[in-house]
């Protein structure tokens, strides 16, 4: 899943200040240039899939793509103008708006659903731990506080006969999770591909228990593709075109995974067979409120905001269904 660590936070005091100043924009609104920025894993490289398979091209846009490593530098990239449109998880965003920040979706990536399980929670396989319940008083692993991996496991836990406020939660990198579980520092840890295909290659030693039912919602929005409202308000054309040329990559990639498996591991840099294994992400063809909701609403139960709002509020107008 796709998430701030550490940097975001620091990053929304710059976000909130760079709001203030005038934003660099493209030649005029018919410039066929984009920018986009993005984390290079399955959950968002639709744009990856767009660029190899020629839906951009097609579209008349010739797009640069930056990899970044975290949502926050990405954020910060599009509201200070050296990026067009840019990935940003749905609690990233939700924030973003609570504080101000002038930033607003174009299209969704990925969508968390039963078939598309793309996190879970690992623990030894000999644990005792097997429900919600069992995870009161225990030690999860998250890759960022209060964040898109942190929300759902909390809402999971508590929807499933837990209590997530007796659960300690620690910040780590997705990489060192596994190695935490071996050393007895965690009792488990919300992982995402492709950790999951690593703890299943090795069996006995993980067991990954799935957060599917009771979560947030039977689906919900993981991350999508935003841009500032000025940029959105100022380039119109872009706007709808990168908005059907995700819905057409979001269409090819749901039922294309060994063409974009081929893609997927040469821009992630992991081995083919990996790329093969994994669960996949499921990408929603155009922005639906009700599966942004859900997501607004539990960033603001989990006091990350002060209070909710119509999931609207985040979604350019030319994206709505």
């Amino acid at each position: 899943m796709i998430s701030p660590n550490r940097y975001y936070r620091v990053a929304l005091a710059a976000l909130a200040a760079l709001a203030l100043l005038p934003q660099a924009t493209p030649a005029g609104a018919q410039d066929a240039t984009l920018t986009i920025g993005t984390i290079p894993i399955d959950a968002t490289a639709e744009v990856y899939y767009a660029q190899e398979m020629g839906f951009f091209k097609k579209a008349g846009l010739n797009v640069t793509i930056t990899p970044f490593t975290s949502g926050g530098a990405i954020a910060v990239a599009v509201v200070g103008g050296s990026l067009d449109i840019g990935l940003a998880d749905s609690v990233s965003m939700t924030s973003a708006h609570a504080r101000g920040v002038p930033l607003t979706y174009l299209a969704p990536a990925a969508v968390y659903k039963k078939g598309a399980q793309t996190y879970v929670i690992a623990v030894p396989d000999a644990s005792p731990i097997r429900t919600a319940k069992d995870f009161n008083g225990k030690t999860i692993a998250v890759n960022g506080l209060k964040n898109i991996n942190e929300i759902p496991t909390d809402a999971w836990i508590d929807n499933n006969g837990g209590n997530s406020k007796t659960v300690k939660f620690v910040e780590m990198p997705y990489p060192s999770m596994l190695a935490a579980i071996d050393a007895g520092t965690i009792d488990g840890a919300a992982i995402v591909e492709p950790f999951m295909t690593f703890a299943q290659a090795k069996p006995g030693k993980y067991r990954l228990i799935s957060l599917v039912k009771g979560n947030l919602a039977p689906a919900f929005a993981v991350a999508g593709w935003a841009t500032t409202v000025d940029w959105a308000r100022k380039h119109p054309d872009l706007v709808k075109r990168f908005i059907a040329v995700m819905d057409e990559t979001a269409h090819w990639a749901n039922v294309s995974h060994a063409q974009s498996a081929v893609i997927l591991s040469a821009v992630a840099k992991m081995p083919p067979e990996v790329a093969n294994k994994m669960e996949r992400a499921y990408y929603g063809p155009r922005l639906d409120p009700a599966l942004l909701q859900p997501v607004i609403d539990a960033t603001a139960k989990y006091g990350v905001i002060s209070k909710s709002f119509p999931a609207s509020e985040i979604i350019d107008a030319n994206a709505l269904r």
